[in-house]
C-alpha cells in the first residue's frame, strides 16, 4: 500500500514554517535552531516540535481540495466587505457546480477593485477555522462575525461580535 500523506512544495514548507514560528520570511539558520522535527499528520496539518519542548501546529483547511466542493452560504451576504475599494463582496451562482464571492467593484463603473475571488467552500473553511470549529455553522457565523475584510494579498480580517479581530493569511 503506498502513502497516502499530504506532500508540500519546498516553497510552501519554508512559507508555513514562517508563518507558523513568526518570522516575516523563512530563515534557516532561525529554522535549525528552533525546531526539532517537522510531523505531517494524516489530516494534512503540521505538528512542528520545537527545541524548547512545545509545539506548534498548522492547521490545513484544505482550501483547494482536488474536486470542486459546491456550497451556498447565505449568511455571508453584506458581511464580506472589500478593503481595497469598500465595496461589498456578491455571490455567484453556477448552476450548482461552483459558487463564487467576488467585489462588486469589479462590476462597477469608475471602479478599479482588484481584490481576489474566494469561492464559498473556502469561505466557510477559513472562517470555521477563525471560529474555532471544527465544522462551518451559518448560525455560530451569525452569532460571532460583524464582518470580513477581504485585502488584495488575500488576508481576510475577521471583526467579532466581542469586538475583537483577527486576521487570516494564506500561506
Amino acid at each position: 500500500m503506498g502513502c497516502t500523506s499530504v506532500n508540500f512544495s519546498e516553497e510552501e514548507l519554508e512559507r508555513i514554517t514562517a508563518r507558523t514560528l513568526g518570522m516575516d520570511e523563512f530563515d534557516g539558520e532561525e529554522f535549525e535552531k528552533a525546531v526539532r522535527s517537522i510531523t505531517v499528520m494524516e489530516s494534512g496539518s503540521l505538528e512542528f516540535w520545537l527545541s524548547g519542548g512545545e509545539t506548534k501546529t498548522w492547521k490545513n483547511l484544505h482550501l483547494d481540495p482536488p474536486r470542486h466542493i459546491a456550497t451556498v452560504t447565505d449568511c455571508f451576504q453584506g458581511k464580506v466587505r472589500c478593503a481595497a475599494c469598500g465595496n461589498t463582496y456578491h455571490r455567484v451562482n453556477g448552476a450548482g457546480r461552483w459558487v463564487y464571492w467576488y467585489c462588486i467593484g469589479k462590476k462597477r463603473k469608475n471602479a478599479e477593485c482588484h481584490n481576489p475571488n474566494y469561492t464559498d467552500y473556502q469561505l466557510r473553511q477559513v472562517s470555521a477555522y477563525m471560529m474555532g470549529l471544527d465544522e462551518f455553522s451559518e448560525a455560530e457565523f451569525g452569532k460571532q462575525i460583524e464582518e470580513i475584510a477581504a485585502f488584495p494579498d488575500g488576508s481576510l480580517e475577521f471583526h467579532f461580535k466581542e469586538e475583537r479581530t483577527q486576521k487570516w493569511q494564506r500561506v
